[in-house]
Order: C-alpha cells, then structure tokens, then sequence
C-alpha cells in the first residue's frame, strides 16, 4: 500500500480527508495533501451546521422594497425559480448604473450582465442605490465594480447541491478578496 510510504503528516492529512468524506463534506481524493477542496471541506465541517440569516435594515432615505420573506431559503429555490439552467435562468438583464470591470480582466468591462428574469429588477435597483449611496469613486475604490459572474450552471463548491449560480439568482463581486468561505 502506497500510503504506508508517505510522511506520517501526509498520512495524518488523508486520515483527515477519508473522515471529512465519510461525513460528506467531499475533500477531494483522499491523497494526504492540503489542496483546496481539502481546505474547502475542513472548512465546511468546522464551520458545523449553523445557516447565515441575512437580515435587511433600511438606510436613512431608502426604501426597502424587497422583503426577505419574498425569496426563498435554499431547499425551496428549484420550485420557487424552477429549472436550474433553464431559459428563465438568464432571461433577466441587469443594468448596471456604472461599467464594472471583469475580475478575470482588468481591461474589460460590461455595462450589464444575464441573471433570472426574477431577480434582474430588484439587482438593477441594488447596485443603482449601491452606487448612488457610496459614489462612483468609492464603489470603484471599495472594488465592488469587480464582477466575478452571475450564471454558471455547477454545483456548490465541495457540495453536490446546486450553486445559486445554476439559477442565475448568485452574484460575485470581487471574488478574489471576496471568497466563499474565509476559513
């Protein structure tokens, strides 16, 4: 058996990564080594069962016209937004009140991108007050004109579930200080 020749810390690391599996929670291959679905699944498991609530307040001088009980939690979305990577997924438009830049490429930018024909109302109006509250020059220098994408039809990283992303309803800004999970 190959792992009986790794380092004891590589062995350790795939003891790891066959109990992070067993759990569910998808290290990757059980190779002994800390790459990022490792890192991404310890992460997950550390992190235990706790699900973030976000709650919205208004801003002095805004109206908050979206309710959080008008969307749906996550095990409800599929029947709330139906086929994830169906026409509907990408039939919205949002238009953005400033060019934003492509995380991907600095030199490119876009005036609007494709999201759920649901959501692309109520986005076009979060980043037209966004911009409106903080200004062109401090949304630019907060890198919140940095689009990471919208619709992406994959699962979640270091899940088998579908990513909001498959529903075109997820946005990333600045991905690369912006991660999934901070650890």
């Amino acid at each position: 058996m190959p792992w009986r020749a790794w380092p004891s810390r590589r062995q350790r690391i795939a003891a790891g990564q066959a109990v992070l599996a067993r759990l569910g929670h998808a290290p990757g291959r059980i190779d002994g080594l800390l790459g990022p679905d490792t890192r991404e699944a310890l992460t997950a498991w550390a992190s235990g069962p706790v699900r973030a609530a976000v709650y919205r307040a208004p801003l002095p001088g805004h109206a908050v016209v979206d309710t959080q009980g008008a969307y749906p939690r996550q095990e409800s979305v599929a029947t709330f937004y139906g086929v994830a990577g169906g026409p509907d997924c990408t039939a919205g438009i949002v238009e953005l009140p400033i060019p934003f830049r492509l995380a991907w490429d600095l030199t490119a930018s876009i005036t609007s991108f494709r999201c759920h024909r649901l959501v692309a109302a109520p986005m076009t109006r979060i980043f037209r007050e966004a911009v409106a509250h903080y200004g062109a020059v401090q949304f630019e220098r907060l890198r919140l004109n940095l689009f990471g994408g919208c619709f992406n039809h994959r699962p979640m990283r270091g899940g088998s579930s579908l990513s909001m992303h498959a529903w075109g309803i997820a946005v990333d800004l600045d991905p690369e200080r912006n991660p999934l999970r901070w650890g």
